[in-house]
């Protein structure tokens, strides 16, 4: 008996091809409402429920299920490139998405913890000094790929909020150079995060906040970023605030 297909609601055009072309394919990671899958060339597609929406390599269905099950025919093809260059306003804003970091920044919880949060602050600096220098930056970026703690790796948060305020300040080639450094060095998933960081690809939380104008619309998408994962979104947060002051 043949088993009824799952439209898909929406995804990306990388998301599209993958589907058509993957083999040999395996599950990386099984959540509630997202299941990670990787082909036998190392690329990484989500699928995911509306609860997590739309990113640079997510599928959209409206319940998880065998990724051979979905019929991507009618779905809304969604882009996950900014409109970088009327993006730019949010940088008028930095004080109060400096202020929200701050009030939602966890706490280290052991003398261990304790110990990465350092590490982490001491290398990603070095990468904010490296900016501007292809030699050094390479170096900084392999020494902060990733580490820390996470499902993605805290430096590879780090890093995807810096390339995000890179592609905002106008320095795309920079942040290439970030991604092609940084890829091997991390796990499948969070390699497929900076890579798609790495070509001004992100997912629809940073399109809400890059596209918002009100101070409560600011505010409800910058929440919605802090409270990914158990860190992730304060991460990256951080890594795009601090790589804009940098530049």
């Amino acid at each position: 008996m043949s088993t009824t297909p799952v439209i898909a609601l929406s995804l990306t055009n990388y998301a599209r091809t993958w589907l058509q072309t993957a083999q040999h394919v395996r599950v990386l990671h099984r959540f509630e409402h997202v299941h990670n899958l990787i082909d036998n060339n190392g690329w990484v597609v989500s699928l995911v429920t509306p609860t997590i929406g739309n990113g640079p390599f997510h599928v959209v269905v409206p319940h998880l299920c065998d990724y051979q099950d979905v019929d991507p025919t009618y779905a809304t093809l969604w882009n996950a490139q900014p409109d970088w260059h009327r993006a730019s306003h949010i940088k008028k804003h930095l004080a109060l998405l400096k202020s929200y970091l701050i009030s939602h920044t966890p706490a280290p919880t052991s003398p261990f913890e304790q110990r990465v949060h350092y590490h982490l602050e001491t290398t990603t600096h070095r990468v904010l000094e490296a900016l501007h220098h292809p030699v050094l930056l390479q170096q900084a970026v392999q020494i902060v790929a990733g580490q820390g703690l996470g499902l993605t790796p805290a430096g590879d948060d780090w890093l995807v909020g810096c390339m995000i305020a890179l592609y905002l300040e106008g320095y795309p080639e920079i942040a290439l150079h970030i991604a092609q450094t940084a890829r091997p060095a991390t796990t499948p998933l969070s390699a497929a995060w900076v890579w798609m960081a790495g070509q001004g690809q992100v997912s629809e939380h940073w399109h809400h906040l890059l596209n918002a104008h009100s101070i409560q619309a600011i505010e409800s998408a910058n929440l919605a970023i802090l409270n990914q994962g158990h860190s992730s979104g304060v991460d990256a947060m951080r890594g795009f605030i601090q790589t804009l002051d940098a530049l």
